[in-house]
């Protein structure tokens, strides 16, 4: 404990990483070992609320973890209106792009707890395969334009709504002629 103590005096925390070693202690699987005792009911409660007082102390950190994350997505959501996150977007140090397509290959494997896949898809804008769910907005509106105007020869410039429809229209003809759409 008091090895623990050093490492919150000097990190400002007590989320020590896993395998951590303070000189020849291994301070993260100890402090595994604490979180399983706690699990079991076996962790005197002392030394229990000793823990709880710690700075960024948790019992469950991975589970924090993604609840932190989470949070960043719906602070994300309610600033852009959507959870179409960028890809390679950063916020406050955390690869929340990152993130979010972790969460999809997750929920594709079939691993995600499903009250984190019901959290996720309560976000305006949430799509397990957004590429697809894209495309198919995209085709609505080329629909929308060809029964306005009459044709499909969307000008390369034009834009739909929010969507570059123009440019969406030349990349699928384009596609189309090197056989890959």
């Amino acid at each position: 404990y008091a090895v623990l103590q050093g490492f919150v005096a000097r990190e400002g925390h007590a989320r020590v990483p896993q395998n951590w070693k303070e000189g020849d202690l291994r301070l993260g699987g100890w402090v595994a070992i604490q979180r399983r005792k706690y699990d079991r009911r076996t962790l005197d409660p002392i030394r229990s609320r000793l823990l709880e007082e710690l700075p960024g102390w948790s019992w469950h950190p991975h589970a924090d973890q993604w609840d932190q994350r989470f949070a960043l997505l719906d602070r994300f959501v309610e600033r852009e209106g959507d959870a179409r996150v960028p890809q390679g977007l950063m916020v406050n140090g955390v690869k929340l792009g990152g993130w979010v397509i972790e969460q999809r290959t997750n929920h594709l494997e079939g691993s995600l707890d499903p009250a984190r896949v019901r959290a996720l898809e309560e976000l305006p804008g949430w799509s397990w395969r957004p590429f697809s769910d894209q495309w198919k907005q995209f085709y609505t509106a080329l629909n929308e334009f060809v029964l306005r105007e009459g044709h499909s020869r969307v000008p390369a410039g034009w834009i739909e709504g929010r969507l570059r429809l123009g440019s969406w229209a030349s990349r699928q003809r384009s596609e189309y002629e090197k056989g890959a759409l």
